[in-house]
């Protein structure tokens, strides 16, 4: 067989599982939006403080990042689907343990870290292979699809994960959640599994000194994601006293992405992605500044939709950056960064908050002073 028709049965095979990988990330994303956004809410109801349940997110995300290098290794040694399949029996752990909650008084703490654990020897697998089969030309293009098919997927997650806990209790949302976790391993079985590009690599490298400045990108990218999916939901929860604002709030903050997303990554490929990202830097952290004035359904929504539409001009430039920078360097160790710059701006902006009395406004404000870094770029 000639060089180039092997080179796009290649291409066709790569094809053909990305898009099964795609179609598991779209069931994934709608089954965490049912219930991501309402664990610390319902933490709340059972009767833990907000600082209990601040803890908990702390120790989930903070384990999905510091996991990171381990989920390296493991995703070269056994490959993407099979790590897939490998963290179904965490999942059921960490679902299974929520849903315990009504009943016992089960560890709180060593039940985030499973769910951290879970996360991290995925998303290191999934950036590792999008970074490595991605199209440099049309990276800004890609990066776009890879942020809109969750968000598409989640459009109306929210909305119905916060009627379900009403309707039908929380107990109900989780396990529909923990059965469509389950259902979207399916799509993987019709090929072979595929191994993310995982090489050598040094945490002394992954901190280099050319790399610090990305680190400090991904940090402020953490915190404006505390600040906006774990600070925001509670204060509206506490503000409108309602559960399904809060899932029709982050449903307007979808529609938001969704219709910005496939556009900026369009023109992020013909255009200064860091010019970008400035302009969403300054956007952004207005949003942020203004949430604390939100204090009827209107504004909430509001100011939900425009956050949505403004995190794009970050959030896509710099997956894109990130996936040139990986292609360019040791994809591991760009990964790796990636994951503990996040983890160091999440874990570091809970503890901030934790400390503070007045939560809400101390984390706005540090989700806008991370925003405004992006200005800086």
């Amino acid at each position: 067989m000639p060089h180039h028709t092997l080179h796009l049965h290649h291409m066709r095979i790569i094809k053909s599982e990305i898009q099964e990988v795609y179609l598991n990330l779209l069931i994934q994303s709608f089954a965490f939006s049912l219930i991501t956004i309402f664990i610390p809410i319902y933490l709340l109801k059972l009767g833990y403080s907000i600082n209990q349940a601040l803890i908990f997110v702390m120790f989930e995300i903070g384990t999905l990042s510091f996991f990171s290098p381990f989920s390296a290794m493991l995703a070269k040694k056994y490959g993407f689907k099979h790590i897939i399949l490998y963290r179904v029996p965490l999942l059921i752990v960490y679902f299974g343990g929520l849903y315990a909650l009504n009943y016992a008084r089960i560890p709180l703490y060593p039940l985030a870290v499973t769910g951290g654990i879970a996360g991290s020897i995925y998303w290191v697998s999934l950036h590792s292979l999008f970074a490595k089969h991605s199209d440099k030309l049309h990276r800004g293009a890609q990066a776009g699809k890879m942020i809109s098919i969750p968000n598409i997927a989640a459009l109306f997650g929210p909305s119905i994960g916060g009627i379900i806990a009403i309707g039908l209790g929380f107990r109900v949302l989780i396990a529909a959640a923990m059965l469509l976790l389950i259902a979207s391993t399916i799509p993987l079985f019709f090929t072979s599994d595929m191994k993310p590009h995982v090489v050598h690599f040094s945490l002394s490298d992954v901190f280099a000194k050319k790399r610090l400045k990305f680190l400090l990108a991904f940090a402020s990218q953490g915190t404006m994601a505390i600040a906006g999916t774990v600070i925001w939901p509670i204060f509206v929860y506490f503000t409108l006293n309602d559960v399904a604002s809060v899932g029709f709030m982050t449903s307007m903050m979808t529609v938001g992405i969704i219709l910005f997303t496939l556009y900026v990554g369009r023109i992020s490929d013909r255009t200064s992605r860091f010019a970008l990202m400035k302009i969403g830097g300054i956007l952004m952290a207005l949003t942020f500044f203004l949430r604390i004035y939100a204090t009827d359904i209107t504004r909430v929504f509001a100011v939900s939709f425009f956050a949505g539409m403004f995190t794009v001009l970050i959030d896509l430039p710099i997956l894109a950056v990130f996936y040139d920078i990986a292609n360019r360097e040791n994809l591991t160790e760009t990964v790796v960064l990636r994951e503990i710059g996040l983890g160091i701006g999440r874990v570091c902006s809970i503890l901030v908050v934790l400390w503070v009395l007045n939560k809400f406004a101390v984390g706005f404000s540090l989700g806008g002073i991370a925003s405004l870094a992006f200005s800086l770029f």
